[in-house]
């Protein structure tokens, strides 16, 4: 899928979930000390995973609702019936689930904390809850598969990011559409629209009674409760689904230093963009999530990964704004991810060993200061990121003085040339740069 059609497949799901608009005058940031970590972390890990990929041949979820507008081209052929795709649970064994394998590599790539989907839109929970009948503990004998991902997080050194989705397709299973799309009834005996079925059979489209949204928010608040309750310290909670009737103040009661996404009430401690990169510089937060695996948030068979510039080219942009990138890869059945995936992160892992400075603890440029390629700061050094090998020079415009530039890969000084506040960096062959080089620039 390309980068336009994911972000016009995020856009088109947010409205079917009902996400709400980024706005809330009442709503205040935290201030909690050990909160205080997350502009600062730069690179996050997402990983979807859940039974879809005991077949691998549909996206997380969205993988049972038929007519999706942005997999249009596909004509339905990426998509099970629900029936078909929450049969899955009974295959999905994943033996070779070692999250300390996952997070070691992580780390060592540069990823400073990590979020699961811990229960997608399908329903399915990776721990055992005692709320609703779909996940390990119907399906798994009891396993637990979220403590082992938080332990690892813990001993990595990498902040705990749990992913939950209110939004319950399993437990709404009988009482809604299947397709993106309703279609006007022709039939005078059943007026009205018609959507589709478990199996994918027009059905007049159902309605959900008052005692079965009541009963859907006492699940979604007991599952909330069990994963801050049972887990020793959760850093973040990324909720999806735009609908739910637990409160920010429920979540701080039980993890009062925790970090909130703003999807849930249509505020949080921090926005986001998803597959889409923010215009400019952010204000407040800022997070933009993206797949780095090709072809859906989930995993398929044959699964792909962009190169490892495409993630640089996302994660420096993003650090001279100021924001966070979120990126995902997707493990398999067996709770394996692919040596391809271990191969991207270890292609990071070497970006980082020369460079891993520029993206932590850093600041988009002061007020006065300006550059032509993307810049932040930290302290008195300002950090330049080279995107393109064949940029001819950089400007910059700095009061003061500039005293030395350096490039971090590899620790070759570049000429400062001065006329005024403005300053020019000549970058000709002779430099040796590379796309996504980082030139630290020592300022007096």
């Amino acid at each position: 899928m390309s980068s336009s059609a994911q972000t016009q497949a995020a856009d088109a799901q947010h409205q079917a979930l009902g996400m709400k608009n980024h706005s809330s005058p009442n709503y205040q940031r935290t201030q909690h000390p050990e909160a205080q970590w997350f502009p600062q972390a730069g690179l996050g890990l997402f990983l979807h995973w859940g039974i879809s990929s005991v077949r691998g041949c549909c996206d997380l979820s969205w993988g049972m609702i038929r007519d999706t507008p942005w997999d249009a081209r596909l004509a339905n052929s990426n998509k099970l019936t629900p029936a078909e795709y929450f049969a899955q649970a009974d295959s999905f064994s994943p033996d070779a689930y070692d999250p300390d394998q996952w997070l070691a590599a992580a780390a060592k790539a540069g990823f400073r904390y990590a979020v699961l989907t811990t229960k997608h839109h399908d329903g399915y929970t990776l721990w055992p809850s005692a709320f609703g009948d779909f996940g390990t503990h119907t399906h798994m004998n009891g396993r637990d598969l979220v403590r082992p991902f938080v332990d690892a997080c813990h001993r990595h050194g990498l902040k705990v990011g749990l992913y939950y989705s209110p939004p319950d397709w399993y437990f709404d299973r009988e009482v809604r559409n299947w397709s993106y799309i309703k279609t006007p009834s022709s039939d005078p005996a059943h007026p009205g629209e018609l959507g589709l079925d478990m199996h994918h059979q027009p059905v007049p489209v159902p309605s959900k009674s008052d005692q079965h949204e009541a009963e859907r928010i006492a699940l979604v608040t007991g599952q909330i409760d069990e994963l801050l309750s049972n887990y020793g310290h959760i850093d973040l909670m990324w909720f999806d689904g735009g609908r739910c009737e637990v409160s920010p103040e429920f979540v701080r009661e039980r993890q009062p230093h925790i970090v909130i996404n703003g999807r849930m009430w249509g505020h949080g401690d921090y926005w986001h963009t998803e597959c889409k990169m923010p215009d400019g510089p952010t204000s407040g937060w800022f997070e933009t999530c993206n797949t780095w695996n090709q072809g859906g948030w989930g995993y398929f068979q044959n699964q792909a990964y962009g190169p490892v510039s495409e993630r640089l080219a996302e994660l420096l942009q993003l650090r001279s704004y100021g924001a966070n990138l979120l990126t995902n890869i997707a493990p398999g059945p067996d709770g394996a991810l692919t040596e391809t995936a271990y191969q991207r992160l270890h292609e990071l892992a070497a970006w980082m060993q020369h460079s891993a400075e520029a993206i932590y603890d850093v600041a988009p440029l002061a007020s006065d200061v300006s550059c032509s390629v993307p810049a932040s700061s930290k302290g008195s050094r300002m950090y330049c990121y080279l995107m393109d090998a064949a940029t001819p020079s950089i400007g910059i415009s700095c009061p003061g003085t500039l005293s030395k530039a350096t490039v971090l890969r590899t620790g070759a000084n570049l000429a400062l040339h001065r006329d005024g506040d403005n300053w020019t960096l000549q970058l000709g062959p002779e430099a040796g740069l590379q796309a996504h080089d980082v030139i630290a620039i020592d300022r007096i």
